[in-house]
């Protein structure tokens, strides 16, 4: 009796870290698992073509802002 008292305490810890542990692990699968049912809207495809008009506005706009055109700086890069 006297080494239960003695120890009580380290007892009542041990127990509270593995009760934190566990709850620690089951929130963290439990979030996992609920992403997971979400991914399909990560994959699918958002249009099956381009607008050239707004690619064209684009690439004329960044070739009047920037300092080195599209076509120089993939030359550039080759």
């Amino acid at each position: 009796m006297e080494i239960l008292r003695k120890y009580i305490w380290a007892i009542f810890l041990l127990f509270a870290v593995v009760v934190v542990w566990l709850g620690i692990t089951f929130f963290i699968d439990a979030r996992q698992k609920s992403i997971v049912g979400d991914i399909n809207q990560y994959t699918s495809v958002i249009e099956s073509s381009f607008n050239m008009d707004v690619v064209n506005l684009v690439y004329e706009r960044s070739e009047k802002t920037l300092p080195e055109t599209p076509k120089e700086f993939l030359l550039s890069v080759q």
